[in-house]
């Protein structure tokens, strides 16, 4: 039975090693989370982006319509 147990808890920490050595932010994001500068990059941009949508719309919704009729 400790066999067993001892053979399950290798191939976990392997499997964690070859994930850190993958991908090292991935994991250190799903274990301890992100940093705060990376939470105050992100909603930079967002609002960067919320921004450059708004401008967007008002200048599409601002510009003279071709009055086909005329």
């Amino acid at each position: 039975m400790k066999q067993i147990l001892y053979i399950a808890v290798g191939v976990l920490v392997a499997i964690v090693v070859v994930w850190a050595i993958q991908n090292p932010d991935d994991l250190r994001h799903r274990t301890i989370g992100y940093s705060q500068e990376e939470k105050d990059e992100a909603w930079e941009k967002y609002h960067n982006a919320v921004s450059e949508s708004t401008a967007r719309l008002k200048a599409a919704t601002l510009e003279p319509k071709s009055n086909s009729f005329a």
